[in-house]
């Protein structure tokens, strides 16, 4: 027999097909996960010297690498000249001759093991393709559970016993349980397995958390599965957020956020959203009054990002979209609450079908809180109302808000104000300030209010106004169409002009400031420490942002 010369081609590589995402339900709702392969074309070879356990059928030997060739004992390659054979060859080399029976869970995880496996006929050379044995799965911790994390796990099925020949069986679980690291990346090795069920433990302080992860996983095969705390995350999010809210589309909103004890769901954003490159007109308003059932009753936390460039959602661009308000909230009801978000360079569609306009909601009955409106621009092409931060109101309230450098226009008939179009509820420690307003015949301005309700009160607090401009006609500092005296002031500060539209008349509680001082009850200070004094006797029944001087004139006062 001729000797038999080995000639190798050593891939290192991770064999990964592209395939579709695959969502991982969570057995409790405070992480989402996702897993999908991803493509890696990196290839390298052995180090010389390396040793491998060649396994035939006629017998198993160790043979060494030097470089170019392998070397070991030729007398398992013993065959018929005709007679196909396989070669399995398994990198690292494994002590014993006919099975490798050790533990392979090195180091508290499983080591990576290398094959090769090729059909060939005596004197015939053997080109060798090493890939990977086993899979590797690597969890992306995304912020903030990153940070937070002070414990993580993952348990796999255990190989009971690796053969020469590459074949393993399964037992039982191996729980793996690497160190921290400020990444937030974690890699682990573990063999494949069709509907293989792995368990990642998550502790938060003394909190500890199971999620199955379910997925068929192949041999050699590359894994990424990204773990993040319930929330919307990018443009893609909120547009899939706001079908599944509406009923218009199948999921899980438990990917999007919590279950708290009260029986409501608190969603979060986690990053600012610009909408500059992303179609918005797939975006439907969150919730819409047509119904309790898809009125929005959770809790929308901004946690302080903007959204920014957004095409503000609207039937007229929009068929699945069932109601003729225009907001980023189409309604929100008496239990909804929008809070610590900001809006900036958004705008509608001047739509004949539309007849309620609000950059954060079009109707509100629950809480706006710590939100602004900037730089947008809001129309309506129907009569009706819009506003700033809101169109329509019913006995709800906004608080801690600004609209600031907006443009809003109006048809006829339409009242349109900084802050809300109309109606009734409670507009407390609030700013407007260089809103430009556009009006057309019969239609009404107010620097807070286009209008009020004729039947409930509308209560103004500790709020101030900077315009421009003032209109003669049908444009009020604070309020436009005023119906049976149904409003009260209290704290308000304005620049110039009539505090209501046609009516030159002076209100109680309510100041007119002239180089960012007003005098109130015989103290003349800057307007911020009158804000101040009032929310120091106010009622702690919500927590209303203090003010500061602005480093930027002309705007006289802002939150700190």
């Amino acid at each position: 027999m001729k000797p038999l010369v080995l000639f190798t081609y050593i891939l290192l590589t991770s064999l990964l097909l592209g395939c579709e995402s695959e969502t991982i339900l969570p057995s409790t709702s405070n992480v989402v996960g996702t897993i999908s392969t991803r493509v890696s074309n990196d290839i390298t070879s052995l180090p010389t010297n390396s040793q491998a356990l060649f396994h035939t059928s006629s017998g198993t030997s160790i043979f060494t690498f030097d470089g170019n060739h392998w070397n070991g004992n030729q007398s398992i390659f013993s065959f018929s000249s005709t007679t196909p054979n396989v070669l399995t060859a398994l990198y690292p080399a494994y002590n014993g001759e006919k099975a490798i029976t050790e533990n392979p869970y090195t180091n508290n995880e499983l080591e990576d093991v290398l094959i090769a496996q090729s059909t060939y006929t005596n004197e015939q050379n053997i080109e060798l393709t090493f890939k990977h044995l086993f899979s590797t799965l690597t969890i992306h911790l995304l912020s903030p559970l990153k940070e937070s994390i002070t414990r993580i796990s993952l348990e796999v099925p255990i190989i009971e016993s690796l053969n020469a020949d590459g074949s393993f069986s399964l037992s039982g679980t191996h729980q793996i349980l690497p160190e921290l690291n400020t990444e937030g990346s974690y890699a682990f090795i573990i063999p494949p397995k069709d509907n293989c069920t792995l368990t990642l433990h998550l502790t938060i302080g003394e909190e500890t958390t199971s999620h199955p992860i379910t997925h068929s996983f192949k041999s050699g095969y590359k894994y990424e599965c990204n773990v993040k705390e319930p929330g919307i995350y990018n443009a893609e999010d909120l547009i899939e957020f706001s079908k599944v809210i509406n009923m218009k589309k199948d999921g899980d909103l438990s990917r999007y956020g919590e279950l708290q004890e009260d029986g409501r769901m608190l969603y979060r954003l986690y990053a600012d959203i610009d909408f500059a490159n992303v179609d918005s007109q797939e975006l439907l308003p969150i919730g819409y009054y047509n119904g309790p059932s898809v009125i929005f009753s959770g809790i929308f936390d901004g946690q302080g990002h903007t959204i920014s460039n957004l095409i503000l959602p609207d039937k007229s661009i929009n068929s699945y979209v069932e109601t003729d308000y225009s907001g980023l909230f189409g309604a929100i009801g008496e239990k909804g609450v929008v809070k610590n978000l900001q809006i900036m360079n958004a705008k509608t569609v001047k739509s004949p079908s539309c007849t309620k306009v609000g950059g954060i909601a079009a109707r509100n009955e629950g809480i706006i809180q710590n939100c602004s409106v900037q730089h947008s621009t809001l129309t309506s092409a129907s009569s009706g109302l819009v506003g700033g931060i809101c169109a329509s109101m019913a006995n709800g309230y906004i608080i801690n808000c600004k609209s600031t450098n907006d443009t809003i226009s109006a048809s006829p008939g339409t009242q349109v104000g900084g802050i809300i179009g109309g109606s009734c509820g409670e507009i407390l420690n609030c700013y407007t300030y260089d809103n430009v307003f556009s009006i057309e015949t019969g239609g009404y301005v107010g620097g807070i209010s286009g209008s009020v309700s004729a039947t409930n009160t509308l209560r103004i607090a500790n709020c101030y106004v900077k315009h421009l401009k003032y209109f003669n006609n049908n444009w009020g500092a604070i309020i436009g169409a005023s119906q049976s005296n149904k409003y009260t002031f209290d704290n308000i500060f304005y620049n110039g002009g009539n505090i209501i539209a046609n009516n030159e008349n002076l209100y109680p509680n309510v100041y007119k400031y002239s180089q960012f001082c007003a005098e109130v009850e015989g103290e003349t200070k800057h307007i911020c420490d009158h804000l101040n004094k009032w929310i120091k006797g106010a009622d702690k029944t919500f927590p209303f942002k203090e003010w500061t001087q602005s480093d930027t004139p002309p705007y006289p006062a802002i939150f700190k």
